[in-house]
């Protein structure tokens, strides 16, 4: 009895659960994917923040120790001298000394007592990598371990060697919470991300969590992300707190659509069987089956508000788009369906270009790039785009889905930065007219009067043959003179792109010709204390360095003219070591203000007059210095006035 009522049931209701797993399947995979990328962009970004941060801490460390070989083990300068570090390295806590490895000087001494007269090699919490650095002769990363003079820190430890003989350490301490307040971690919170720091355990070999700002789920993925430190790795775990589907929540689902399904199996069952109660029973259920709709689009929802993303048929024409997407358009939903993504297109843009695009995606490959659109207000603004084909169970292409990031900030401040360095383009190349006239001026003076003088002469026939061929050598001396110093200029101007082998010794002598003749117009003595007969030979862009060594001459000539000083003189030498060079450019102008000396690289930054300066210059100098040569540029002040080093690789 019913036989055939059951079996029809039975089959409906094995077909709702296959739809409805489909469903479930299909969306949760759709929001984890987008979700998984977009935690995997933060991750990156913030590891990559975190190991500059900590890289940019322990260079204080590596200065300290140059400097005390340098000094060969003279601590007397010591505070005034981590004073200056101090001054210049944000997240430091204080930087110590430690001869024989027994702490003796710690800067700023306050609060730090108890950690003088500590034997690095005899505390257990410290001499593994105290000995590391020792043998390594290396700067190492040690801890984070308790202090002793309280809270939890980390320690950058340069080794310092004299004559090839341990000398001791300089050390820099980082408070952990200060580490992590400058790596901009704590924002991670704003993102709804949780985070923790861990490493392998020097001495248990085991991973140790030595940071978490709070528990983690054991439901939620956690993405790792490896940071180098030195003499060790450590890593970044970030997780997800947001709108997340879960494992148990999907698990409800799944539950849920079998109920709903074994239900409306039952429905029919009961419309086949008893058609008087199919008006109760299917009230009843279309309540479940709205409520639980209500829930699955609340999810959905929540997605499509904060998640850029537009769906696509195969021609291109646009059939979904998220909330998050029309906000940012400015387009209604209604307004985008039906229509393809031209709608947005920029007139920057080619045909070519999106031409490239389609073949990519054609061909069933993910395409990646930044797109320039225009909302429907007029406005331009930028999305970093991934395009990916989507196919239906069949493996039938049936369209295209793309989810995007708003970099718009991004963009912007990249044009700034185009703006900011054509600027100074620009003002290099007034200063260099200026260099060209001062060093034209005399020989085409000398040019001129001796021209004047044979016209004159020989007028008057007052002048032999061999006077006049006198002259005349003199006129082609000096035109030779002036044929040199265009080569110099062309040599400086031209464009060049690729790092080519040259002696720096070279690139000096062409720059103090530029500036020689501007210097010796204004009175100013230059000190070429250069050794010249030991060439350093160094991978270099000509015209790079020349161009910072200009500007740091043509800033010195500034500050003593503006400061009136009397004798003035502006020295110059180069230093090799081991593995670097160092120039050096000292003036005796009286020096750079301690408030102003942290912000001296800083773009448009300037203490000069504004009819003197735009502060693009040491901007421009050190972005050259420490990007493109991969060397590093610092000042500090001597009991003269200023002094610039410029250390570049060998």
């Amino acid at each position: 009895m019913f036989k055939k009522e059951k079996l029809i049931s039975i089959f409906v209701t094995l077909i709702l659960i296959f739809t409805f797993h489909k469903l479930i399947e299909s969306n949760n995979y759709f929001i984890e994917s987008n979700i998984d990328k977009l935690s995997t962009e933060v991750l990156n970004s913030q590891a990559n923040v975190l190991e500059r941060t900590i890289l940019r801490n322990t260079r204080s460390a590596t200065i300290l120790g140059e400097y005390i070989s340098l000094v060969r083990g003279e601590m007397s300068s010591f505070d005034s001298f981590s004073k200056m570090l101090l001054s210049e390295s944000r997240g430091v806590s204080n930087l110590q000394l430690a001869p024989n490895a027994i702490v003796t000087k710690i800067y700023p001494l306050k609060g730090n007592e108890k950690a003088i007269g500590h034997d690095l090699f005899k505390d257990n919490a410290r001499k593994k990598e105290a000995f590391l650095a020792e043998r390594s002769q290396e700067l190492t990363l040690a801890g984070p371990f308790k202090l002793l003079q309280g809270g939890i820190g980390i320690i950058a430890r340069k080794p310092i060697y004299i004559d090839d003989k341990f000398w001791g350490f300089a050390s820099a301490l980082i408070i952990l919470d200060d580490l992590i307040k400058n790596a901009n971690l704590l924002e991670l919170k704003d993102k709804n991300y949780i985070f923790r720091l861990k490493r392998v355990h020097p001495d248990t070999n085991k991973m140790d969590i030595f940071y978490s700002s709070c528990e983690f789920s054991q439901d939620k993925k956690v993405f790792t992300k490896s940071v180098e430190v030195p003499n060790a790795t450590w890593y970044l775990d970030i997780q997800y707190m947001g709108a997340y589907i879960s494992n148990s929540f999907i698990a409800i689902l799944y539950i849920t659509s079998i109920i709903i399904s074994s239900l409306l199996g039952y429905l029919l069952f009961t419309i086949l069987i008893r058609p008087k109660e199919l008006e109760s029973v299917n009230e009843l259920l279309e309540e479940k089956v709205k409520e639980q709709t209500r829930k699955i689009e609340n999810n959905l929802n929540l997605i499509g508000k904060y998640v850029l993303y537009s769906k696509t048929n195969k021609e291109g024409i646009i059939t979904e788009a998220s909330d998050a997407f029309c906000k940012l358009t400015g387009y209604d939903r209604e307004e985008l369906i039906g229509k393809s993504h031209n709608i947005l297109r920029h007139p920057d843009y080619s045909d070519e270009y999106y031409k490239n695009l389609w073949e990519t995606i054609e061909d069933g490959k993910i395409w990646n790039g930044e797109i320039k659109n225009v909302a429907k207000s007029g406005h331009t603004f930028w999305i970093s785009s991934v395009i990916t084909p989507e196919y239906n169970k069949d493996n039938e292409l049936i369209g295209y889905m793309s989810v995007r990031h708003d970099i718009t900030a991004k963009k912007s401040f990249e044009e700034h930065q185009f703006e900011y360095f054509q600027n100074a383009k620009l003002i290099a190349m007034g200063e260099m007219i200026g260099n060209i006239a001062h060093q034209w001026r005399q020989p085409l003076s000398a040019i001129s009067m001796l021209a004047s003088g044979i016209i004159l002469e020989k007028k008057a026939d007052i002048i032999d043959d061999e006077e006049m061929f006198r002259k005349l050598e003199n006129i082609v001396e000096n035109t030779k003179y002036l044929s040199k110093t265009i080569d110099t200029f062309r040599s400086f101007l031209r464009v060049q792109k690729n790092p080519e082998k040259t002696v720096l010794q070279d690139r000096i002598v062409a720059s103090l010709m530029i500036i020689n003749a501007t210097l010796k117009d204004k009175g100013i003595n230059l000190i070429d204390e250069v050794d010249y007969d030991n060439k350093v030979e160094i991978d270099l862009v000509v015209g790079q360095l020349e161009q910072v060594l200009l500007n740091l001459f043509n800033n010195s000539k500034d500050a003593l003219l503006e400061n009136q000083i009397v004798d003035p003189w502006i020295k110059i030498r180069i230093e090799k070591k081991e593995k670097i060079v160092i120039i050096s450019i000292e003036d005796n102008a009286g020096g750079i203000k301690d408030e102003v000396m942290p912000h001296i690289f800083e773009p448009y930054f300037t203490t000069k007059h504004q009819t003197l300066g735009t502060g693009l210059g040491l901007s421009m100098s050190y972005k050259i210095i420490c990007e493109s040569l991969n060397g590093n540029i610092y000042a500090k002040n001597t009991a003269h006035g200023a002094k610039f080093f410029i250390e570049l690789p060998i």
